[in-house]
């Protein structure tokens, strides 16, 4: 029988992986400690709020449970995929899968899906690290080279990455997905471009009350031009993570 430890490797930017087998042990440690999933729903509605029942050997498939919400389960049976978030120890993890429908599952109604393509995970904050600490005067214009672009507020910054806030309910990020030309902008320092890939997207309050999500990203090949900014910002607006 394979052991469900939590095995989740720490690193700067997180977990992201798409190896079944890494994806099967973060899998089976969320089944056998009953684990809440949930997947968030646009214009503020109710998440839909299940858990694992059901995880393919042959790694084809999973099965969650239906929620008790009928509009939460249509809401996620129209979906052709889903972004799956949970909580494992000290680790917030995410999971993309394809494909929902109904099926019998012993002697319940339950959702199959396919088997989780990519799994990211990161470790989590206290809930008043969910608000932002610190006024950054750095604003992102994300996707500006892609189909996408929005605005987003930065709430942090490093030479290796970036977690900003959205605002817009509509704006759904799955680990995974690569930002092109972003621009980061400092209202006296100007603005340089960079590509990004998310590493993990959640929901937050904040202190108040507005609801928004939370999304941390990882740069690619940053250019020196915004080492240099993260230089200058941290060194006036930041104190060093402890």
């Amino acid at each position: 029988m394979m052991k469900s430890g939590v095995r989740v490797p720490p690193s700067a930017t997180g977990l992201l992986t798409k190896s079944p087998a890494e994806i099967m042990r973060v899998l089976v440690a969320l089944r056998d400690r009953g684990e809440a999933v949930s997947v968030s729903m646009e214009g503020g509605k109710p998440p839909f709020l299940s858990r694992l029942l059901w995880i393919d050997p042959q790694m084809q498939f999973i099965v969650v449970g239906r929620s008790g919400d009928p509009a939460a389960d249509a809401a996620l049976l129209a979906r052709p995929r889903c972004v799956f978030a949970c909580a494992l120890a000290a680790w917030q993890v995410e999971f993309v899968a394809a494909e929902p429908s109904l099926l019998r599952h012993g002697a319940q109604e339950a959702i199959r899906l396919r088997y989780p393509e990519l799994m990211s995970g990161h470790q989590r904050r206290s809930e008043k690290r969910l608000a932002p600490a610190r006024d950054l005067p750095l604003q992102c214009l994300a996707d500006a080279g892609g189909v996408m672009s929005f605005d987003a507020h930065v709430v942090d910054i490093s030479p290796v990455g970036i977690a900003m806030l959205l605002y817009h309910p509509g704006i759904t990020l799955e680990p995974g997905t690569l930002l092109r030309g972003c621009i980061i902008e400092h209202p006296a320092l100007g603005q340089v471009s960079v590509d990004m890939e998310v590493r993990y997207s959640e929901p937050v309050r904040l202190r108040d009350g507005r609801r928004a999500r939370r999304a941390g990203c990882r740069f690619v090949d940053p250019p020196a031009a915004l080492k240099a900014l993260v230089r200058r910002v941290t060194g006036q607006a930041l104190e060093e993570d402890g």
